[in-house]
């Protein structure tokens, strides 16, 4: 007997991805691709309990596996930063962890295109030298965009920038 072998989402073909968006049956991200109103229409959880946070995390996953099936080039340019912004296995890590805790903040991933196309830059820091996540980059460039943010880590072994992390700004 032979067995598929799961893959990462983010090395994943579009017709590998599978996601379980709030519904009781499986939808191949192919077949819906990025619709906001599919994602507005979702229910997502605005409360604080662990439940809450559980099905944000969920649908953070579930937009950046459907995202990752519509660009698999897995980059956009950035007009401001006049480069491209590239979304990594990290990006998703990072920002599932950190824009699950809110409502706000969760909205604000789902609009990850336009974020990544429009935000501009409004600071440019060092890492922190004790952040075992930012070890790979040698400087954090904050990016702005109606409200939200959106943290961009440069990595000088490829000379690439990385999406961190987007939060609703606070």
């Amino acid at each position: 007997e032979t067995r598929s072998r799961a893959v990462p989402f983010w090395m994943a073909l579009p017709s590998q991805i599978v996601l379980y968006l709030n519904t009781d049956f499986p939808i191949a991200a192919g077949q819906i691709g990025i619709n906001p109103q599919l994602y507005n229409a979702m229910e997502i959880p605005q409360g604080t309990s662990p439940e809450d946070l559980r099905a944000r995390k969920k649908i953070i996953a579930d937009f950046y596996a459907n995202w990752c099936a519509e660009h698999p080039d897995k980059k956009v340019w950035n007009k401001s930063l006049n480069a491209y912004i590239h979304v990594k296995y990290q990006s998703l890590n990072e920002t599932r962890g950190q824009a699950s805790t809110s409502y706000e903040s969760t909205k604000a991933v789902l609009r990850l295109t336009e974020i990544l196309e429009e935000a501009t830059v409004a600071q440019i820091k060092p890492t922190k030298k004790n952040d075992q996540n930012q070890k790979a980059y040698d400087k954090m460039v904050f990016l702005y965009y109606q409200g939200i943010r959106l943290l961009v880590g440069h990595q000088p072994s490829k000379d690439e920038y990385v999406q961190y992390c987007i939060t609703a700004k606070k």
